[in-house]
């Protein structure tokens, strides 16, 4: 017990050591709610970004997707979405 006592008197750490040093510490301003006042980017205009999204469609209509996990394969179903099982045991490769 008394080892114990000597070892927290030692240590000078804590928030209630760095506390009193207040010498060094930077001024925090008030907290206020950011708001940003520039727009958000458009990297693409409508016409690129409907290219874009049918041509993702088309490559998941042709190739599709594997669901590994067996909760989002219930969603795809409970949705009637077309799902075929996996039959592959183990991890995938």
């Amino acid at each position: 017990m008394a080892t114990e006592k000597t070892t927290l008197e030692r240590r000078g750490g804590g928030r209630r050591a760095k506390a009193g040093r207040s010498s060094g510490s930077i001024p925090q301003l008030p907290w206020q709610r950011v708001v940003n006042c520039y727009a958000p980017m458009q990297l693409l205009d409508e016409e690129q970004m409907e290219t874009l999204h049918r041509t993702s469609m088309r490559i998941l209509s042709e190739l599709g997707i594997r669901v590994m996990s067996a909760k989002g394969t219930g969603f795809l179903r409970d949705s009637r979405r077309h799902c075929r099982p996996l039959r592959r045991h183990g991890p995938y490769r």
